[in-house]
């Protein structure tokens, strides 16, 4: 019988987020409510690491900040955006995973496109200066070698 697959664990900044996204209090959670929710949705946590991991994540303003005061957590303003915009269109999200995924979206395609052209065209520009200096290089070396040689001429 094969092995189940166990699923990769996830890390704090991930499952606090998930938290968040489950409790969506509208001024932020309190850190008891925060840790009740993610100890009952997550039960291989350690709290010291918790309040940790919520602070750092709050004081660098990425994915959680404070809310209405410093007491209360919330989840980021774009990361807020981005569950208000699928909830609209019907697919809720359930994991931190969708949230950090990029949207692919026509203007998103073309531009990935234009860098790849504007790349390759400045690779192919510097393959034409490199042999341009290649062959700058040569001619030089051979009219050294024409000179040298009408001075060895000259001299005899």
């Amino acid at each position: 019988m094969p092995a189940a697959k166990t699923p990769a664990k996830k890390s704090y900044n991930e499952m606090i987020e998930d938290t968040l996204v489950t409790l969506s209090d509208k001024g932020g959670s309190s850190r008891q409510t925060v840790w009740k929710a993610m100890s009952a949705k997550f039960p291989d946590t350690t709290y010291k690491l918790f309040l940790v991991r919520l602070q750092k994540a709050a004081k660098e303003g990425t994915t959680v900040t404070f809310g209405k005061n410093n007491q209360r957590y919330t989840l980021s303003k774009k990361l807020k955006d981005r569950v208000k915009r699928a909830n609209a269109s019907g697919k809720p999200i359930e994991s931190s995973r969708q949230l950090h995924a990029p949207r692919k979206t026509a203007v998103n395609k073309a531009a990935l496109a234009s860098k790849k052209r504007a790349a390759a065209e400045k690779k192919k520009a510097r393959k034409a200066a490199m042999a341009s200096k290649k062959r700058a290089k040569k001619a030089a070396a051979s009219e050294k070698k024409k000179a040298a040689k009408a001075k060895k001429a000259a001299a005899i």
